[in-house]
């Protein structure tokens, strides 16, 4: 599976994360609205962060830092390993990465493949501890 795969999946990953995480941010503070009903504000802090821990909670809030780590690292090696994008473009690529992940992975998913951002490098010809037929 190459690079482009892997990222687009990654990438796919943690928008399906990234919705399960939303989901259960929003139904913890509709559960917090309809818990107001004179509590004190310790046991309401205290029913919050019990509806708000649930596991499908936290394993979405690690699936999505995991496939967005994944992507990212993915994106950047893809910038920095091609030969056809110059030294400037390679460098805001990277910082958009870090900086923007999500915008720039939507970017880099629209622009790889017009602009032959997937080149692999190149493999030399003869490697060394390889012996070339004659």
């Amino acid at each position: 599976m190459n690079l482009y795969r892997i990222f687009i999946a990654a990438f796919a990953i943690s928008i399906l994360a990234l919705i399960i995480v939303l989901f259960s941010y929003i139904q913890a503070l509709t559960q917090l609205l309809a818990d107001t009903n004179g509590e004190d504000g310790e046991l309401m802090a205290r029913n919050f962060i019990r509806s708000f821990l649930t596991p499908a909670f936290l394993i979405s809030a690690i699936v999505l830092g995991l496939s967005s780590l994944a992507y990212r690292v993915i994106g950047i090696v893809c910038a920095a390993r091609n030969r056809t994008i110059d030294g400037g473009e390679k460098a805001m690529w990277i910082i958009g990465f870090i900086m923007l992940g999500f915008i720039t992975a939507i970017v880099f998913l629209v622009l790889a493949r017009s602009r032959n951002m997937l080149t692999a490098p190149e493999m030399p010809q003869h490697m060394p501890g390889k012996h070339t037929p004659l």
